[in-house]
């Protein structure tokens, strides 16, 4: 009886405790699901839509308030611009999807996207990842886009999963 009672004791610590981080972390957090470094034209969803159920969020993007939103909060969080060419900045690309861990789930060399899901390690929310690669006149530009299937708010994962790609390809 009373490992029991230390249990459930120790379970609702606990929980309280990540509902008070949950509660102070999203009153500093924007209610946003969906960050890219290309808010004006965003990398777009193709091959992960089929693995999304009734009910997740649409991969369409938010638009102008979400992209007013994310600019706000994330004002950092912008294209990358390589001086590599295209063909090697797809590579660096796909090579750091998969040193990060995401599940590839499509990836084309000739128009320069990548598609892939991350699952978050406590809850296991599945995240999807696009990436664009377009060419530039200095080399190649990368947008990515990292959206969570369900939500309304991130609790700003999405926005650490940009900035860490963006800081793992500048390296």
């Amino acid at each position: 009886m009373k490992k029991w009672t230390v249990i459930i004791s120790s379970s609702g610590v606990i929980t309280l405790i990540f509902l008070l981080f949950v509660g102070e972390t999203s009153s500093v957090l924007p209610l946003i699901n969906d960050i890219t470094t290309d808010t004006s034209n965003p990398p777009n969803f193709n091959a992960v839509s089929s693995l999304r159920r009734s009910g997740d969020n649409p991969v369409k993007y938010g638009g102008p308030e979400i992209a007013a939103r994310q600019k706000k909060h994330y004002e950092d969080i912008k294209p990358i611009h390589s001086n590599l060419n295209s063909n090697d900045a797809f590579l660096k690309a796909l090579e750091i999807a998969k040193i990060m861990g995401w599940k590839i789930v499509a990836s084309d060399f000739n128009s320069g996207m990548i598609e892939a899901t991350d699952t978050t390690r406590f809850f296991r929310f599945k995240d999807d990842v696009v990436i664009r690669i377009t060419k530039s006149e200095q080399g190649s530009q990368v947008d990515i886009r990292s959206q969570s299937r369900i939500g309304i708010s991130d609790l700003g994962k999405n926005a650490s999963r940009v900035r860490t790609f963006i800081q793992k390809f500048n390296s």
